[in-house]
């Protein structure tokens, strides 16, 4: 007999963990299925408060041998985990491999970054993900799925007002507003959703005066360490910033040492959303990124966004595609 759950959140993300909190008023009744790419202490402070975590711990790069066994061996584990179980709504991210089971009730997309406009790009990307899957055999059953909101079993697709949803699913959208829901929350509902993530009035009052932030993000394993570091270094000497006016806010799921490689910068390596900074009142003077989305949380009208895109190196661009703030912030 299965066993009614109300709502589910399924997830690798951060940001898409955030956006669930503050779009689910009674998001501690939920169950939730995280990656290990959302730090550990996440899920553990989840569980603390009461939910219910699935912990999908998937190592390595998704391109080697032994992590698509280790998929395999953890997609068929979570099928028999949750086989008693039904949920009213299942939400997150429909490109996410344990997703799958949840295609076919259809899954309420919440924004994980910009969406994708190459239709192509994404069955390229179901297709590598298939392969190394051992139900990519039974391809029948989701062969004509594209991700990331466009199959017709998905019905809406929760949105912010500065991600482009492509023409073809823009009926789908649901516009976040995450400012308003931020400030109808109690103060109690916002220190619960702080608590998650780590953010307490220490780190609150350290970052406030920093007015210059540099947005990090995870690169693709053929860029060394060293290499990203010296891409960071070239970013702030082609803006002629030092190190003691920065505020690094790393991505999650980085190994880099922030600290050692930029010892005269102030680091927030907790796991907290951009957003979430945003929502505090913290305010930048200059935000810098790569590529990362987490920097539409710092454009705004005083704040200049240096955002220098994936064309400057091959291997971004191969990885990544071609990437520029025009392609995804909407124009005034």
């Amino acid at each position: 007999m299965k066993e009614y759950r109300k709502d589910l959140l399924i997830t690798p993300s951060i940001y898409t963990l955030f956006l669930y909190l503050l779009l689910n008023d009674k998001w501690m009744e939920s169950d939730y299925v995280l990656h290990n790419r959302v730090p550990m202490i996440i899920h553990d402070k989840l569980e603390a408060m009461g939910a219910n975590v699935y912990s999908d711990f998937v190592q390595g790069q998704n391109n080697t041998v032994l992590t698509k066994l280790m998929q395999n061996v953890l997609y068929w584990k979570y099928l028999r985990y949750s086989k008693n179980i039904k949920y009213g709504n299942v939400y997150g991210n429909d490109e996410y491999y344990l997703s799958m089971k949840y295609r076919n009730q259809g899954i309420k997309v919440i924004e994980d970054g910009p969406y994708y406009n190459d239709k192509q790009l994404l069955r390229t990307r179901r297709t590598k993900q298939y392969a190394g899957l051992l139900n990519y055999w039974f391809y029948w059953l989701w062969k004509d799925y594209v991700p990331f909101g466009f199959d017709k079993r998905v019905q809406v697709v929760y949105h912010t007002a500065l991600n482009h949803i492509p023409n073809e699913i823009a009926w789908k959208g649901k516009l976040v507003e995450m400012r308003k829901l931020w400030d109808g929350k109690s103060i109690e509902h916002k220190q619960m959703i702080m608590k998650v993530f780590g953010l307490d009035e220490s780190l609150i009052g350290k970052i406030g005066k920093y007015r210059t932030i540099l947005i990090t993000q995870a690169l693709p394993s053929t860029i060394s360490e060293s290499e990203k570091v010296d891409i960071y270094q070239s970013l702030l000497q082609e803006n002629g910033i030092t190190q003691s006016e920065l505020l690094i806010k790393s991505h999650y799921a980085e190994k880099t040492n922030y600290r050692q490689a930029f010892p005269e910068a102030t680091v927030i390596d907790t796991p907290v959303p951009a957003q979430l900074l945003d929502m505090i009142g913290y305010e930048a003077d200059t935000a810098l990124t790569i590529s990362s989305s987490a920097i539409f949380a710092f454009v705004k009208p005083n704040t200049k966004i240096v955002f220098k895109g994936t064309e400057f190196d091959e291997r971004l661009s191969r990885f990544y595609g071609v990437i520029k703030l025009e392609d995804f912030v909407k124009k005034a």
